[in-house]
């Protein structure tokens, strides 16, 4: 959501150094999770990718003609916002799996 302040050529490479710095966690981290959360049962971890694959595969079978609807209706920003708004809650779900899993603490047990 930092793009929409963004109105200068060097702004935008400042930017897009930061994405491509953060953006490799949302490739690489979800599979580490699965295969942490599945400790000893080793014959699942195959399954649970595949569940949770399946998962994204909805969002990104359903976000995308939203995002094209909104760009042709509202334009970059709004889209930016959808996107941005998306990934926040996104991340909520990903945090209350992790509480409802192993509670607040972020020692290992």
């Amino acid at each position: 959501m930092c793009f929409i302040a963004v109105d200068s050529s060097a702004g935008i490479i400042v930017l897009m150094a930061f994405y491509g710095f953060f953006s490799g966690s949302f490739v690489s981290l979800p599979p580490t999770v699965i295969v942490q959360l599945s400790g000893d049962a080793r014959e699942k971890i195959g399954t649970r990718l595949g569940q949770s694959f399946a998962f994204v595969s909805i969002g990104l079978l359903i976000g995308t003609p939203i995002g094209g609807a909104i760009l042709d209706n509202k334009g970059f920003d709004a889209l930016w916002t959808f996107g941005g708004s998306m990934l926040f809650a996104s991340a909520a779900f990903l945090i209350m799996a992790r509480v409802a899993f192993k509670g607040w603490g972020w020692v290992k047990a």
